[in-house]
């Protein structure tokens, strides 16, 4: 069954759901009968030209019998092409237990994901965080910025369960774009209680009050797979011999381990310096440095929408949506656009 992936077609933001398959139809010049599903995969909104809409990528199943007829004018089309292959979302076992522990350091995004995976997969890993639980971190920040509360050293902005993220305002923002795995990383974000917005918007974004619950609902499935993870457990040393760990020195604790995965963030300065002096090879990466500059909400939505400004245009939780599930056609006035 022939699945075709179109770009660019624009829909205005208050037309319905049924405007992107009439403008789906149109692009392939289709009727109704001749297509079996189309799926909205990514939306973002276009003001450019005087007009609110939004731009949507949308990908469509041509109905096995109408295939050959479809396919000898695919030269014709334009911003059309095949739908990427999705690898599937899998955890195979592991085929032989390590002599030692796999110890992860850091409960950031790339820690926690180590964890997870590794846990599925059957290994058992050890998950130590320096920092606090999200709800206790939460408890600590807002002391420290309502309260005048103390800077706790493990338990703040930067360090903690989820990462410095996690008390960001939550965009998903990676330079990996094309990556195939992108998309099963935003699906295990909705199964833990992102929206499934994030799945079609072009910027997505789960926002600070739902991605520290996110957070902390993926890692009690990551527990509840096999994982240990430890708050509050400060990585002091690595045993390294021969090029190879052997232990890691976890708040005093000698833990042997096959394996260490050392995924620490920017911040834990003292850990670098420990690594460092292990021998451990280390590189400079680029940076970004991030300028916040705050504006009236009205100001913003003039200089995006123009004319359109205050016409509810701004999405929202209440905003129209255009249907992002596959499945039968709606009815569509003469079966084309």
């Amino acid at each position: 069954m022939k699945k075709l992936r179109l770009y660019n077609l624009m829909v205005p933001i208050d037309s319905g759901d049924k405007a992107l398959y009439r403008a789906a139809l149109r692009r392939l010049g289709l009727q109704r009968e001749h297509v079996r599903s189309i799926t909205l995969t990514k939306r973002a909104i276009d003001a450019r030209k005087g007009r609110v809409e939004y731009n949507c990528t949308a990908d469509v199943e041509i109905e096995p019998r109408y295939e050959d007829d479809y396919l000898h004018r695919w030269d014709d089309f334009r911003n059309i092409g095949e739908v990427p292959h999705l690898p599937p979302l899998e955890f195979p076992k592991g085929k032989e237990q390590p002599r030692g522990r796999i110890v992860i350091v850091g409960s950031g995004p790339a820690g926690l994901f180590a964890a997870f995976v590794l846990a599925k997969q059957g290994y058992r890993p050890l998950l130590v965080e320096r920092g606090a639980p999200a709800d206790s971190r939460l408890r600590s920040i807002g002391k420290f910025n309502n309260a005048g509360g103390p800077l706790l050293a493990d338990a703040n902005a930067m360090f903690g369960e989820g990462g410095a993220g996690t008390f960001s305002d939550g965009k998903l923002y990676t330079r990996k774009n094309k990556d195939p795995h992108l998309v099963n990383v935003l699906k295990l974000f909705v199964e833990y209680g992102a929206s499934p917005d994030i799945l079609i918007d072009a910027a997505p974004h789960i926002g600070t009050d739902q991605l520290a619950p996110v957070v902390v609902a993926m890692r009690k499935a990551t527990e509840a797979a096999g994982a240990e993870i430890r708050f509050h457990a400060r990585l002091d040393n690595l045993e390294i011999e021969a090029g190879e760990v052997r232990a890691a020195i976890v708040n005093g604790e000698r833990i042997e381990c096959a394996a260490c995965i050392v995924a620490i963030g920017h911040s834990a300065r003292d850990t670098y310096d420990m690594l460092n002096e292990r021998g451990v090879s280390l590189e400079a990466r680029p940076f970004q440095l991030g300028v916040r500059i705050e504006h009236p909400q009205t100001f913003i939505d003039e200089a995006q929408y123009g004319r359109h400004a205050g016409e509810g245009y701004r999405p929202t939780h209440e905003s129209p949506k255009l249907e992002m599930a596959a499945g039968p056609l709606p009815e569509v006035a003469d079966g084309r656009a």
